[in-house]
C-alpha cells in the first residue's frame, strides 16, 4: 500500500511538469516542409518601367503552419531572402505569431488569398 501511495504521490507532483510546453524549435527546424518554386513577378526597374522577372524562391506556408500547429507559437526571424506564402496561415485561439521587424513576408503572386486569418472564418451570403 505504501509503495502505491508513493507512486501516486510522485505522479501527482510531477504532473505539472508534463504540462509545460516543449522547447520551442525555430522555424528553420521545419525546413523539410519548405518547397522551392519558380514563377514570374512584375517589378519596376530603375526608371519606373514595369518589367517581368523570373523568381525562384522558397514557399514557407506549410513549415509556418506546422510550427504553429505543434508549438502554438512562432517567431519568424530576419533573413536575406523573403519568406513566400501561397496560402493563409491559420491562427487558432491562443496561438502567437511574431516576426522580426526586418523579416520580409510576401504572398506568392496569383494566390488570391490573405496571408493570415483566424481559424473560425464567418462568410456572409451577399
Amino acid at each position: 500500500m505504501m509503495k502505491h501511495t508513493l507512486t501516486l504521490l510522485t505522479a501527482l507532483l510531477l504532473a505539472p511538469l508534463a504540462a509545460l510546453p516543449a522547447e520551442e524549435k525555430p522555424l528553420s527546424a521545419w525546413q523539410n516542409l519548405v518547397r522551392t518554386e519558380t514563377w514570374t513577378e512584375q517589378w519596376p526597374d530603375a526608371s519606373g518601367k514595369i518589367e517581368t522577372r523570373n523568381v525562384t524562391a522558397e514557399v514557407w506556408t506549410q513549415a509556418t503552419q506546422a510550427t504553429l500547429d505543434v508549438q502554438g507559437t512562432l517567431h519568424i526571424p530576419a533573413r536575406d531572402k523573403p519568406y513566400y506564402l501561397d496560402g493563409p496561415i491559420v491562427l487558432k485561439s491562443g496561438q502567437k505569431l511574431t516576426a522580426d521587424a526586418t523579416a520580409e513576408i510576401r504572398l506568392k503572386p496569383g494566390c488570391n488569398t490573405c496571408m493570415v486569418r483566424n481559424e473560425h472564418v464567418v462568410t456572409l451570403n451577399t
